[in-house]
């Protein structure tokens, strides 16, 4: 834990945090820690919150946390929506809605698409669809996917299948995971193997790693149905050694058909998932 000054500033020249920014942007975690410190104890808010940022990539979010704080404190957007996350996980949902709110307010897309996964999709729907109308109209790909599964869910195939297609045009994994799995409910195996390919070959974004084991998945039980026998028991390897629970597969895949309301399973693998700025 750094002892920070009482008062904070922005100052993108400092030739400490121009250092420590360098070696953040390749993510060279450790080796920035020295520069990005030295910049944050002169009350840098951009150290400050990189090197929170860097803190947590190394799997020390104990002293990424109060960092974060700080610079939420003082007005750091990007901290604001970090620090939020943490407020949401320890179920100050209140909090966390107050910094989501302050961030989005300045058009920042992943507060918005944070902030609308606060409600429930059920029994908030209108809060929720508000914010991730938000996102997508921000130009979120991610949020256009997760209104497109929403609509598909609740009696509107053809405007889900639409935002769906059109967010997997722009190259949305998530949308590819969303439209792979809405194949194989409906039995339609050649199109969720399909997905599921060419979500696979997509260029993997740091956002998007928790959902490669889907892709994995998804393609592994579809390319079994369609006699791809070697190929399915590798994929669902791989989803189980990249942490997938593959005995939630069922609940996760097999489920009612495209106009009936659809249970979202409640695990890691679940849509929602919390957007970090870095």
């Amino acid at each position: 834990m750094i002892n920070l000054p009482g008062e904070l500033f922005e100052d993108d020249s400092d030739s400490d945090l121009v250092t420590g920014l360098e070696l953040y942007e390749a993510k060279e975690w450790e080796k920035a820690l020295p520069s990005l410190e030295l910049a944050a104890l002169k009350g840098n808010v951009t150290a400050i919150f990189k090197l929170a940022n860097s803190l947590d990539n190394l799997d020390r979010e104990d002293e990424a946390i109060p960092l974060w704080e700080a610079a939420a404190e003082w007005g750091h957007l990007g901290a604001c929506n970090n620090f939020a996350i943490r407020l949401r996980n320890v179920g100050d949902i209140d909090g966390a809605r107050e910094l989501y709110r302050k961030s989005a307010a300045a058009g920042n897309a992943q507060s918005m698409f944070n902030l609308a996964q606060t409600y429930d999709e059920e029994t908030e729907t209108d809060k929720f669809l508000e914010w991730l109308l938000l996102a997508k109209d921000a130009g979120m790909h991610r949020a256009q996917a997760m209104l497109g599964d929403h609509y598909f869910k609740h009696g509107l195939p053809l405007e889900g299948t639409q935002l769906l297609e059109e967010a997997m045009e722009k190259g949305s994994l998530s949308a590819h995971i969303l439209a792979g799995r809405i194949a194989y409910q409906n039995d339609d195996f050649e199109r969720a193997y399909r997905i599921a390919n060419d979500a696979l070959d997509l260029p993997l974004v740091d956002d998007d790693k928790h959902l490669v084991p889907n892709a994995h998945m998804i393609r592994g039980l579809s390319g079994d149905h369609l006699g791809h026998r070697e190929q399915a028991i590798s994929d669902v390897k791989i989803a189980k050694d990249m942490g997938f629970d593959v005995s939630i597969a069922p609940l996760y895949l097999r489920v009612p058909k495209t106009t009936q309301r659809v249970p979202a399973p409640h695990s890691s693998q679940a849509a929602h998932h919390y957007l970090t700025l870095s």
